[in-house]
């Protein structure tokens, strides 16, 4: 399942780097000096995507353990041929007890590792956005001031909002891939 997954995201980084290359052309054509910062906004993405893709697979490995216990109690806390001798011996709270305990444990890593991801992906988002206005404001006043042309600016516009898009597709398909490969080597 995880090589189907990560080959997947192997196609689809082929697309979103040709996809991004032909859009990093057009930008650099136009507008060269301001460009090459647009390229470099793929970094903080793909770090933040590398490392959450590495704590996940983390967090899988190392909680293997619970769901097994989980099973293991909720198995004996349903099954009707464990019922007498759990009664017999008092176990019935204590097994309860651990039970909670190993779901909430198992919530609370989740939880966390959904946060982190959250505030990394926030945090590249905006990083992102800011640089690309930053840009376009600074191609706009090279339009204004007539170093290029107005036609030029909107597509150098067009081509940085949708170079967004597609550097965002491509960080989505390398967590596939990223996914796929922790996954498989673990």
């Amino acid at each position: 399942m995880h090589v189907l997954e990560a080959s997947n995201g192997v196609l689809e980084v082929g697309s979103s780097v040709i996809q991004t290359v032909g859009l990093a052309g057009v930008l650099i054509w136009i507008e060269p000096r301001w460009s090459l910062l647009l390229g470099l906004l793929a970094i903080p993405h793909l770090v933040a995507q590398w490392y959450l893709s590495r704590a996940t697979a983390e967090q899988v490995r190392s909680r293997t353990t619970a769901p097994r216990w989980g099973n293991y109690y909720s198995k004996i806390l349903t099954d009707a041929q464990q019922l007498p001798t759990i009664r017999l011996l008092g176990l019935g709270t204590l097994f309860l007890d651990r039970l909670q305990a190993t779901i909430s444990a198992t919530l609370e890593a989740s939880r966390r590792l959904y946060s982190r991801r959250m505030l990394f992906q926030l945090g590249a988002t905006l990083l992102t956005i800011a640089a690309l206005c930053l840009v376009i404001s600074l191609v706009g006043r090279a339009a204004q001031q007539g170093a290029i042309s107005v036609g030029a600016f909107v597509t150098y516009w067009s081509a940085a909002w949708r170079l967004r898009a597609s550097l965002s597709r491509l960080t989505e398909a390398l967590a596939l891939v990223f996914d796929g490969y922790f996954a498989v080597e673990n």
